[in-house]
């Protein structure tokens, strides 16, 4: 079913969008999930938890995340209204997910 769904989801786009579109909503959503990624990293770091204990302890924090999720929108921002747009239906979709099966 899962596979199903997500071919039919990728046909989808494949017609309804050009090549230079999807290649923008791609970057985004890599954007999208490098920011993200920083954001957890400082909820993380912030949060104290003790069985969370990185080998590895990033430079500058919490410099390094900040500019990360930064440089991130403002890069997402560059790609246009529709890298916007899509974005924001990305995190809509996620949130509802989280929050009626989660």
């Amino acid at each position: 079913v899962g596979v199903v769904m997500t071919g039919s989801a990728i046909a989808v786009v494949v017609v309804a969008f050009d090549t230079e579109s999807i290649a923008k909503m791609a970057s985004a959503f890599v954007l999208l999930t490098l920011g993200l990624v920083n954001l957890a990293v400082l909820v993380l770091r912030a949060s104290e938890i003790r069985s969370y204990a990185p080998a590895f302890r990033s430079p500058l924090y919490p410099f390094t995340q900040l500019a990360g999720m930064a440089i991130s929108g403002y890069l997402i921002v560059r790609l246009g209204t529709q890298a916007l747009v899509f974005v924001a239906a990305v995190a809509a979709v996620g949130w509802a997910w989280h929050h009626l099966y989660a």
